[in-house]
């Protein structure tokens, strides 16, 4: 009963060392020793010697003695990249950025451009019908809605000032648009150089032409003349002049303020201000070569821009 009493302690027959006494006796450095006792005396040292005298030694002098032996603790393997890997990966994640960030970009700005145009649009239509209502007549002050080109300017100044009473401005122009920043610092083309730009082989027949109908829009008269409005959101209002006033049934719009591109049919737009009799005022895109409408080469007129919204 006391030999299987051992055994059942040792795990063996018990004559064979188990737990850490047969681990270490199984390690080179300690199979030349004959266990005489093994106690612990704190957690961190064992007794371990000869018969004769147990020595006292540390578990870190036991690792080193492992390691002397050619036996290594076991510790796990670290995995990490070479500088030429990352520096080939950062390469790669360069060239696919600059390949397709001038995409997203623009992809980007032509949304905010769309959302803004979208905006612009519907304030200018609500502010004009109101306008009408504020008046309590409709305003002779539009082009004909027939395609006549036929316009009508008799109430043209009271029109314009119902208009600024439902528009929240920020700072208005009455002349020099440019000189007391109204318009950025870049200004805009003028229709003799959007017409030069959109076809470089012009006639001089056809190009005075434009320029005699549409002197409005020439660059003297946009920065000199024109009567313009910055509104608090930024947007830059611009009066159609002609003579010695500037006519609200005709705006140039950027609906994105002094940000760029500032070019006619990117972020500069016209609008007519058209009715017929017995309709009420109702703001219109302008179609390019059909009427005193800009649009630089690679743009779009207004009334193209509002087709391709809903498309």
């Amino acid at each position: 009963m006391e030999k299987s009493s051992i055994a059942r302690h040792t795990g063996g027959g018990g004559n064979e060392p188990q737990g850490r006494e047969g681990f270490l006796s199984k390690i080179p450095f300690f199979k030349f020793f004959t266990k005489s006792k093994f106690s612990v005396s704190n957690e961190n040292k064992y007794y371990v010697g000869l018969k004769a005298q147990p020595t006292l030694i540390s578990v870190s002098s036991c690792r080193r003695s492992i390691v002397m032996h050619g036996l290594r603790p076991h510790s796990p393997r670290r995995v990490a990249f070479t500088l030429a890997e990352v520096l080939i990966t950062l390469g790669i994640i360069g060239v696919v950025a600059a390949l397709t960030m001038p995409t997203l970009l623009q992809k980007v700005e032509s949304e905010v451009i769309k959302n803004q145009f979208k905006k612009v649009y519907s304030m200018l239509s609500q502010v004009y019908v109101k306008a009408e209502a504020d008046l309590g007549y409709k305003p002779s002050c539009f082009y004909a809605d027939d395609g006549s080109g036929g316009s009508n300017i008799e109430d043209c100044e009271d029109l314009l000032n119902a208009v600024e009473k439902n528009l929240v401005i920020i700072k208005k122009c009455e002349k020099n648009a440019l000189r007391n920043g109204c318009l950025p610092k870049s200004s805009y083309a003028g229709i003799t150089e959007a017409l030069k730009d959109n076809n470089p082989d012009i006639s001089d027949d056809e190009s005075n032409f434009w320029i005699a109908n549409c002197g409005g829009l020439s660059k003297s008269n946009i920065e000199n003349n024109t009567r313009t409005l910055v509104l608090k959101d930024g947007v830059i209002l611009m009066f159609y002049y002609s003579g010695s006033i500037s006519y609200p049934q005709m705006i140039s719009v950027d609906v994105n303020g002094a940000k760029g591109p500032n070019k006619w049919g990117y972020d500069v737009f016209n609008f007519a201000v058209a009715s017929l009799a017995g309709r009420s005022l109702r703001v219109k895109g302008m179609s390019a070569g059909v009427s005193c409408t800009l649009v630089e080469k690679g743009g779009v007129s207004s009334a193209e821009f509002i087709n391709n919204l809903y498309k």
